[in-house]
């Protein structure tokens, strides 16, 4: 199975829960879907719905698209009425088995992090943290991380190890709940942009460590 399959189907799945918030949802949409000021930009998705707009665009660990994701922030964030909407997709390519990522990849995302931070996308920059998250502790704990982890028990190792302080590791336990909530489509309780900052703050420590490990 591709990558590219697996983003077919990630789409695919992401249908439903969309339509049963009231969307209208368009794969790889074309104009007049697609907003004039996204110039010859092509999001994977677009959700229309009563009073709100979604551009919905796929990342892998491994993705080259940074730049899109940028571009697209830095022009929905002139629009009020669209929200960006970034979701991390596992390669189905490879089954379990994860790649470390380089220290430069995680770099980028930190910096995209960042990016949707200042662009007012802080539900993206949360999701996507959790995602280089994860892979900035790969790279700190490959042999306790070379599978798939959840949130809990990647704070519950870094912490035991001392990666993470006391009060570190019950501010990400608070962050897990919240991200593990907001992905099952409870979008009551939503990150804050304070605790989004600290927890790229607590991020970019930890992959200053894993290059210097």
């Amino acid at each position: 199975m591709t990558d590219k399959v697996s983003e077919a189907e990630f789409l695919q799945g992401l249908i439903p829960q969309l339509r049963s918030e009231g969307y209208e949802v368009y794969l790889h949409p074309t104009a007049p879907v697609v907003p004039p000021f996204l110039a010859d930009l092509r999001p994977d998705a677009i959700a229309i719905g009563k009073g709100k707009k979604l551009v919905i665009e796929l990342v892998t660990s491994e993705s080259t698209q940074q730049k899109k994701t940028r571009a697209l922030a830095n022009l929905i964030k002139e629009h009020p009425d669209w929200e960006l909407r970034v979701l991390v997709v596992t390669s189905a390519s490879r089954g379990n088995e994860l790649q470390v990522q380089s220290r430069e990849q995680i770099q980028n995302f930190l910096d995209e992090i960042k990016l949707l931070q200042d662009s007012n996308h802080v539900s993206a920059a949360f999701i996507l943290g959790w995602a280089t998250f994860e892979a900035i502790a790969r790279r700190l704990m490959t042999a306790t991380f070379e599978k798939p982890q959840t949130p809990g028990r990647i704070v519950q190792q870094l912490a035991q190890e001392g990666y993470v302080t006391p009060s570190e590791g019950d501010f990400l336990r608070i962050l897990a709940a919240k991200r593990n909530a907001l992905i099952h489509g409870n979008l009551h309780d939503l990150p804050q942009k304070g605790e989004v900052e600290f927890f790229r703050e607590i991020s970019e420590r930890l992959a200053a460590e894993s290059a210097a490990a």
